[in-house]
């Protein structure tokens, strides 16, 4: 019963906290998903009733006559601190066309490790899909099962996903012949292409739908996944000032087309983390948000290097660093060998 104490003054703090997001924002900053956090503490709220209602010793005989007060003090939002942007990046060959690199943050935030983790992918070397619970046995799983199962050198989240049935993107989402959502999101601006049918064209690219037309691209790939933009085909931070935090899993594009894993445990707000990036030694040239807080996912698992993270930190959701487990995720970009 505790437990159902503590998860109930949260949400109550959750409600009645003022939205500190700027009146004005860019058209592609995320107005940060107020359903999507209360979807999720009411998914929590439910496991935790039934397992309140199960507990020995907590039937209504048990309880105290009164409750200590005790008085909620919500935590202090993360801070930052600067340090010295580095020079170069240390690339590690982890496997043919993969490169990882562990960068310190510019602005050192006071959660977490403050490290940006960076996976360099040629998309010539190696197999780039879209994996979706859809596509299969309608379950979804943790990245180390997704990756476990499908025998894959690294993936990460395709996108956030609509919590109502816990398999839809909230973007246009398809590879091959199988469709996620067949539907251009209207305030979403980017799209990633992988797999083209034309030999000619980038085997990955971004499609900035503020900078290109659609039309002309729409049937080129086999494999398509919408997200918000939040760096555009100009190498402009497309994303307003929030003071929101998350943990992040992003995707980007470098100078010489490939592709981009980029992840951060420690919280950041999403425009902050776009101007590191764009200082960093990466090339950065477009950038998509994919997913933050806890079920953000960074997973890489090759015979020279395994990396696997998760996220934690999410404004209004769970404002600690104390998450240590991989959540279900229903979409995956997924690499793997080449036959």
């Amino acid at each position: 019963m505790k437990r159902l104490l503590f998860l109930l003054l949260f949400l109550s703090a959750c409600q009645t906290s003022p939205d500190k997001e700027a009146v004005s924002q860019p058209e592609d900053s995320l107005s940060v998903s107020t359903a999507k956090n209360e979807a999720k503490a009411a998914l929590v709220l439910q496991s935790t009733l039934v397992d309140s209602a199960t507990a020995p010793g907590d039937s209504a005989e048990d309880w105290p006559d009164s409750w200590p007060q005790e008085e909620w003090q919500e935590p202090a939002p993360p801070s930052y601190t600067s340090r010295e942007v580095v020079k170069t990046a240390k690339w590690q060959q982890v496997g043919k066309g993969m490169e990882y690199a562990l960068l310190p943050a510019p602005l050192k935030c006071s959660i977490g490790d403050s490290q940006i983790d960076v996976l360099r992918i040629d998309p010539m070397a190696v197999n780039i899909r879209l994996k979706s619970a859809r596509f299969e046995d309608g379950q979804k799983q943790t990245a180390d099962a997704w990756g476990r199962d499908h025998q894959l050198l690294a993936l990460i989240n395709a996108g956030m996903f609509n919590l109502s049935n816990g398999m839809t993107c909230t973007g246009m989402m398809r590879d091959y012949e199988q469709v996620n959502n067949p539907t251009l999101n209207g305030s979403y601006n980017l799209v990633a292409a992988f797999n083209p049918k034309d030999s000619s064209d980038p085997a990955f690219r971004f499609i900035d739908l503020r900078c290109e037309d659609w039309d002309m691209w729409k049937d080129r790939y086999h494999s398509y996944v919408q997200g918000i933009r939040i760096v555009d085909c100009n190498r402009k931070n497309r994303w307003s000032k929030q003071e929101k935090f998350w943990s992040m899993v992003l995707l980007g594009r470098d100078s010489k087309g490939r592709a981009l894993f980029i992840f951060s445990r420690s919280p950041y707000r999403v425009h902050d983390l776009a101007n590191m990036l764009l200082d960093l030694p990466i090339d950065l040239q477009q950038l998509m948000y994919l997913e933050g807080g806890p079920e953000s996912s960074f997973w890489l698992s090759t015979p020279t290097l395994s990396v696997t993270k998760m996220g934690s930190y999410e404004t209004d959701f769970m404002l600690s660093d104390d998450n240590d487990d991989f959540w279900g995720i229903p979409n995956i970009i997924a690499v793997s060998q080449k036959p």
